[in-house]
């Protein structure tokens, strides 16, 4: 064997182990490589899965009070004018009318009144005292004469409003204002008149 053969035979040796060595790391660099993709489809399947069944659920969530009948909700009442003042007890600048604010009803007093008593029940001094509430308007029968508010009662200025609850009043020139927040039942009180409006006014 000449000395070019054996240089040709070495040669092909150490390209096989070469190749042999390249081969061996290819499988072990490769082979995690692509079991990690072969992985990552399910792992984002799998999310996917999860994350439907939160939807799903959420959904279920969300829904459920809309199957509750209307009438298991908490009545709101509607807004006051925003500078409407909290106050339970007032009087017109004129003490001749003034009121009582409570969660359940507004009443108001007029000590000298010029317009004839509306009808029903018959009494002394009835259409003296209004009383709105959640039935409506009404006229209570006083136990007593009426007479003008205490000089030391706050006193509502005319543009001024005054709100408890449901209810609000307002004071103008011409007399005063109150009504419901709920349905807009109210009535309008002065010196020369007592009217009265909505789903619970004063029968005619």
């Amino acid at each position: 064997m000449t000395p070019e053969v054996k240089r040709w035979i070495i040669a092909l040796a150490v390209l096989d182990v070469v190749l042999l060595v390249a081969f061996a790391v290819i499988l072990v660099a490769g082979g995690p490589a692509t079991s990690e993709r072969e992985r990552t489809p399910s792992t984002a399947a799998s999310s996917a899965g999860e994350a439907g069944s939160q939807a799903q659920t959420d959904g279920a969530t969300t829904q459920s009070p809309s199957a509750e009948p209307s009438g298991a909700q908490s009545p709101s009442y509607g807004a006051a004018p925003a500078s409407a003042l909290d106050l339970p007890q007032f009087q017109l600048p004129s003490g001749n009318i003034y009121c009582s604010l409570t969660e359940d009803s507004a009443r108001c007093t007029i000590a000298d009144r010029d317009y004839e008593t509306p009808p029903g029940q018959e009494c002394e001094w009835r259409g003296n005292v209004v009383v709105l509430a959640a039935d409506g308007v009404t006229l209570p029968c006083p136990t007593s004469q009426p007479t003008t508010a205490s000089a030391q009662m706050t006193v509502l200025e005319y543009g001024q409003a005054a709100t408890v609850g449901p209810w609000v009043c307002e004071s103008n020139q011409s007399g005063l204002d109150c009504f419901s927040l709920i349905d807009g039942t109210g009535f309008a009180l002065a010196r020369a008149s007592l009217t009265s409006y909505g789903p619970g006014a004063l029968a005619s």
